[in-house]
């Protein structure tokens, strides 16, 4: 069981990969080449998380070594993927 959840989330993780590959460069078709990291990391989060969830990133943190971390509080696609606030607590209680 465990080897076909794994071949699953593989599977799983390359249909993500693809897609996001897809969108990319239908929205970067009509664009000049980015210059710089910092150029993509900010149409990634102004113009690209816009397009695909029409709002824009709510946090972006770097350490400054070439690690960004994009924050979205309401992301709306793993909302649904988060226990409640009803859940959390009768977990704290079990």
């Amino acid at each position: 069981m465990t080897g076909e959840l794994q071949q699953a989330g593989r599977k799983l993780e390359s249909i993500g990969f693809q897609v996001g590959q897809r969108l990319v460069e239908r929205y970067t078709k009509d664009r000049p080449r980015f210059a710089d990291t910092l150029e993509i990391i900010k149409f990634i989060c102004k113009d690209f998380w816009f397009e695909i969830y029409r709002k824009q990133i709510d946090k972006l943190q770097t350490n400054n070594r070439g690690v960004y971390m994009l924050q979205d509080n309401k992301h709306r696609l793993l909302s649904r993927c988060s226990p409640s606030a009803d859940q959390q607590a009768t977990a704290k209680h079990t």
